[in-house]
C-alpha cells in the first residue's frame, strides 16, 4: 500500500440484484449509445449489479476448477482485472469477495478518458477500467485456436 491508500477502506458490496433483469431482447432493443452523462453517484446496490454483470462470479465452480464467470474468458483462464474510479480514490473489483480493494485515494476518473479522442465530460461517477493480463492465459495450452498464443493478436 501506499501513501495515499491509509484512509481509504475497502467497499463490501452488497449481494448482485438479479431479479430485476429485463428480458434480452427487451435489453438489446433498448441499447444505444448516448453523450448525456450524469454526475449522479452510483448507489452501492447498482455498483455491485454492475460489476457483476461485467464479470462477477456467477457459479462456485467453472472450468478447470475456478469459480465461473459472468463473462467468457479462454478456458476460464480469467486474464481480465477491473479497476473502479471513483471520486474518492481507484479500486481494483474482487469479484470472489465482491468487494473494491482500494489502490488509490486520489480521483483519477477523468484519466480513464482517452485525451482529445473523446468528447465526454468527466462527470461520470465511476469509470471501469478492463485491464488484460495475457500472462493468466495459462489453462490455454494444447489448444489450437488460431492467434491464442499470438501475442500480437492477444493485445
Amino acid at each position: 500500500m501506499n501513501d495515499r491508500t491509509v484512509s481509504l477502506p475497502p467497499i463490501q458490496l452488497p449481494e448482485p440484484v438479479k431479479w430485476k433483469a429485463i428480458p434480452l431482447f427487451a435489453a438489446l432493443e433498448q441499447r444505444r449509445t448516448t453523450r448525456e452523462i450524469s454526475d449522479t453517484a452510483l448507489s452501492e446496490q447498482q455498483l455491485a449489479n454492475l460489476l457483476w454483470a461485467a464479470f462477477g462470479v456467477n457459479r462456485k465452480t467453472g472450468p478447470f476448477g475456478l469459480p465461473g464467470r459472468t463473462a467468457a474468458s479462454a478456458s476460464n483462464s480469467q486474464e481480465i482485472d477491473i479497476y473502479v474510479a471513483l471520486r474518492d480514490g481507484v479500486y481494483l473489483y474482487n469479484a470472489l469477495d465482491n468487494r473494491l480493494e482500494p489502490l488509490i485515494a486520489e480521483d483519477l476518473r477523468v484519466r480513464a478518458l482517452t485525451p482529445g479522442q473523446q468528447d465526454i465530460p468527466s462527470v461520470a461517477p465511476v469509470q471501469l477500467i478492463f485491464v488484460a493480463d495475457i500472462d493468466r492465459m495459462t489453462h490455454t495450452q494444447g489448444f489450437e485456436e488460431p492467434g491464442l498464443h499470438d501475442p500480437e493478436i492477444q493485445k
